[in-house]
Order: C-alpha cells, then structure tokens, then sequence
C-alpha cells in the first residue's frame, strides 16, 4: 500500500495508539505459534494432506533455522485440493482451540485466504478495530492454485486476479474503516492519496458485499486442471508474481524451523529467490517488515 517497509515504520511510529510488540512478548508469541503449526500438522499427516511454509516463514527456515528474529507471524500453504479437504476437516479436527474464517465456507473472512486463529488470545492491528472478525493470534495458510497452460490466458487470468483483489481489499477499507486507520493513512500526502483512492473505489463497488468479493476472488483463481506450473494468488507477489514451475514446490522436503521438523518447497532457494531475490542478505533495520499492534493477549501460556 506505501512505496517502502520505512516509510510504514515512520508512519506507524507517528500514530499513538500502535506501539512496537517487545522482545520478550515476540519470544511467546513465536512459541504459540509454533505449537499452532504442530496441531496442523498433526492433522495434515493425519489425514495425509501436504502443508507446507510460506514466505517469510520460508526463509525464516532458510536462513535462521527457525522464524526471522524480528517475524511475528507464520506463514503455511496448501495444494488447493488438500486446502479445501483441510477446510472440511477442521470443524471437527481443531475447533475446540481454534477459529477458522474463509472465503467461501460459513464464516465471515476478513482475507482472500484461510486463516486460523487460536481462541483465549487477542492480537488487534489498527485496521482490525469495530471489525467483527476474529482478533486472536493466528497461522495464514495460502492456496496453491493450478495455473493456465496457455501464456496468453495466464496472463490475462493473472491480471483480473489482482484487479478483484485489489478491489475487494477496497472494499474491506470501506465498509470496515476507522477513524484511527484513516489518521494513520493520512500522516502522508502520498499514503492519504492511495488511500483516498482505496476508499474511493471501494465505495463504488460495494454495491456487492465484502464477503461476496471474498467469495468471488476465490471461485476465481481455482483451477481443477493441473499444469506445469503453479501459483499462490494471495501471496506477498500476487498471482503473476508468484507463477512457479510445480517441480520446484513438491514434493516438499523436510527444513528445520525451532527444533522441529518442517516442510518446505522441495526447490525453496528457488521459491524464496522469486519472492525476495538476494534473500541471505539481512535488510536493514527500516526496512524489515513488522506489525504495529493496538493491543496483544496471549492468554495463558
């Protein structure tokens, strides 16, 4: 949404009520999540279904062994018929310690992909206030969508993709907004624009609910027709900027990541070097990604 990871750390420094999550606080939360990734799997070897990391949880594996120092978040991804078996099996499998919200399925979904989020807690980002969606810690899981054979037809469905994601992400500022994001989104000339822009669009197309463009975008990017290549429509680079060959993902291979074991994409400097090119090289201190919480309760540890 803004040029550069600094200028979102300067911006969200100006905005009183966000403040940095504390070393300490990081470590527990890196924990929990850690124990959400193992009940997952347990599931996933259970009833056979490949999961795997994603992004910068990825290259947590890949370069630290285990999460980024500074990451607060884990990232899974799932083959999209393993994704929506997984979907169908959790109500049973994991909802006594878990919520699940996704396009698609009974719940309201805040994001064009599942996530999961571990009840008893609460982690509340600036865009998340009024929301009536969950606002515990949580583990993104990102399907792998089949991708069109023909080059033409790839690029053309790659281009609608990002044009309903965008939109539909507009939407969400629309009928979501608050007045502390707006501030936040206004301490900038070039931020208040993008937003302004958001907003603008996301009224003209909230003539459909945010919830059917959720479920729209989602309908839309699947494909029951296994190809060469692959691609996650909802990752960091979007449905053209994540295309990969299918060989490079699977099968996935076993990485450490915090004294377990773990999948990752069976090429993953491969992956990894699509999503972050040089991706060994430590960026520096502005330019690293990081949430800015309202608040965080990790409930009893």
């Amino acid at each position: 949404m803004l040029e550069t990871r600094s200028e979102m750390n300067r911006l969200a420094g100006q905005a009183e009520i966000l403040h940095r999550m504390d070393e300490a606080t990081r470590k527990k939360l890196q924990h929990e999540l850690v124990g959400m990734y193992m009940d997952i799997q347990s599931v996933c070897r259970q009833h056979q279904l490949t999961v795997m990391l994603a992004g910068g949880s990825a290259l947590g594996a890949a370069r630290h062994s285990g999460f980024i120092p500074w990451d607060d978040d884990l990232d899974l991804m799932m083959p999209r018929k393993d994704y929506d078996l997984f979907l169908k099996i959790f109500g049973p499998s994991l909802s006594q310690k878990y919520i699940l919200t996704s396009p698609n399925t009974l719940t309201h979904s805040k994001n064009l992909f599942a996530k999961i989020y571990k009840k008893g807690t609460e982690f509340l980002e600036l865009q998340d206030i009024g929301t009536p969606f969950p606002h515990g810690i949580f583990v993104d899981i990102f399907p792998i969508e089949n991708v069109p054979e023909n080059k033409v037809v790839r690029i053309i469905k790659g281009l609608l993709a990002d044009i309903i994601s965008y939109v539909t992400v507009s939407v969400f500022y629309f009928r979501y907004g608050n007045r502390f994001f707006k501030e936040y989104m206004s301490a900038n000339r070039r931020a208040k624009w993008n937003y302004r822009l958001r907003i603008t669009i996301g009224f003209m197309f909230s003539f459909v609910s945010h919830r059917q463009w959720c479920n729209f975008f989602d309908s839309f990017v699947r494909s029951s027709h296994p190809g060469r290549y692959v691609t996650i429509p909802t990752g960091r680079k979007h449905y053209r900027g994540e295309i990969i060959e299918r060989a490079k993902l699977f099968p996935p291979v076993h990485a450490d990541f915090e004294c377990h074991q773990v999948k990752v994409p069976r090429d993953n400097d491969a992956y990894l070097k699509n999503l972050y090119g040089d991706y060994m090289k430590i960026p520096p201190v502005e330019h690293r990604e990081q949430h800015y919480i309202v608040r965080i309760d990790l409930g009893t540890i």
